[in-house]
């Protein structure tokens, strides 16, 4: 499910397992198949940058924390 959340960047608090295929997506406030961005991620510590009036979906990318 997606959230509402505030603008700024954000970034994995740890290195995504490879094996945990993180998946993130950002979307229009209420517009779940409105994608404006996502990625899937096997390894690393990605980022994204968000703007007030989108969601943010995310799944087995751990935590996430505002830099």
């Amino acid at each position: 499910m997606g959230f509402n959340v505030p603008s700024g960047v954000f970034k994995v608090t740890a290195a995504v397992d490879p094996a945990a295929m993180c998946y993130w997506k950002i979307t229009k406030t209420g517009h779940p198949d409105s994608i404006i961005s996502n990625d899937i991620v096997n390894g690393g510590t990605p980022s994204v940058t968000l703007q007030a009036g989108l969601d943010f979906t995310t799944q087995d990318c751990d935590t996430w924390a505002k830099r």
